[in-house]
């Protein structure tokens, strides 16, 4: 337990970096580098998963497979998981007058969103069923939440990904400086 915490934030330390990437900071350079960045994070995940959870190289490779099979969809999840979450945020935070059914609505689109993303998990455990035990399912389930969680922590901080008001900022630019 004690290797896989340690390994769960030695994972979640590698979003920072690649944020302070996009924000100009540390490793700052030219837009290919970002892109260099997170192929560098993506194979150093996967050898601490494979590591974490006993992998053999074909096990490592199915999962992989399975990881690309899923890809696409939880990428769309999350993309709408976050406008939702803005547009609720803005509807709440920024609006002396919240429109009623607009919230409503954006509520309702929020418990769809994490039914789908069950759903998903649901299907994506099916296909790591036919290779991996049980015991190594589970903690990829945790080593993934640990990650999700980080993430969005990260993402909601203030200042990361929108301005004073809430509205989003542009990618990689900094924030105007305080007067």
């Amino acid at each position: 337990f004690f290797a896989l915490a340690l390994s769960g934030g030695l994972l979640l330390a590698a979003p920072h970096a690649l944020a302070a990437q996009g924000r100009g900071g540390r490793g700052s350079g030219p837009p290919g580098d970002r892109g260099q960045l997170a192929q560098e994070f993506r194979e150093r995940l996967a050898a601490l998963v494979q590591t974490q959870l006993g992998l053999s190289d074909d096990q490592m490779r199915r999962m992989s497979e399975v990881n690309q099979k899923w890809d696409a969809r939880r990428r769309d999840l999350v993309r709408r998981d976050r406008a939702n979450r803005m547009a609720l945020r803005q509807q709440l935070l920024n609006n002396p007058s919240p429109d009623q059914n607009k919230v409503a609505q954006l509520v309702k689109e929020s418990i769809q969103i994490e039914r789908e993303r069950v759903d998903l998990t649901e299907h994506e455990q099916a296909d790591l069923a036919k290779f991996l035990t049980p015991v190594q399912r589970a903690k990829y389930l945790g080593i993934q939440d640990q990650m999700r969680r980080r993430v969005e922590q990260f993402r909601d901080r203030p200042g990361f990904g929108t301005d004073s008001t809430g509205a989003a900022r542009g990618r990689g630019r900094r924030p105007p400086p305080n007067p």
